[in-house]
């Protein structure tokens, strides 16, 4: 089935785009998983010299969590530990530009997304950029 196909999307950007602050950058497509009647969702550890460092989650939907260190289980997105708490839904908050950020000064990270208008009218689409936070020039 198509949906089995596109259930768990992100095309990540070509490396010739990115920059050294990059961690991240590309698209997310969040559609109804047949299997669960859910919708698909993705979960990234990343680490630094061997030791984890966070892990941030892309849906269900227009979830967003990004937990400190790394854990075998699934933590919901509604959990203390979600460090874009209150506010982890994309429409939890309008902005006049149309996206969101987060900037979570504890991890020296911040995370931008936008939402897009998908192909498919039942899924979410984002263009996602996930960045170490720029150190001020005074502070180099």
């Amino acid at each position: 089935m198509i949906w089995l196909l596109i259930a768990q999307l992100f095309t990540p950007a070509p490396l010739a785009q990115r920059h050294a602050e990059t961690l991240m950058e590309g698209t997310w497509l969040s559609c109804p998983d047949d299997s669960d009647d859910g919708y698909s969702e993705k979960a990234l550890d990343f680490a630094t010299k061997g030791i984890p460092w966070f892990e941030v989650h892309y849906g269900p939907r227009d979830e967003f969590a990004v937990f400190a260190g790394n854990t075998p289980e699934h933590i919901a997105h509604d959990d203390d530990r979600n460090l874009l708490k209150p506010a982890y839904h994309f429409a939890d908050v309008t902005t006049a530009a149309g996206g969101r950020n987060w900037s979570l000064a504890r991890l020296g990270i911040s995370l931008n997304v936008v939402r897009l208008d998908g192909s498919y009218s039942e899924c979410y689409t984002f263009l996602i950029k996930l960045e170490r936070d720029k150190r001020p020039q005074w502070a180099q």
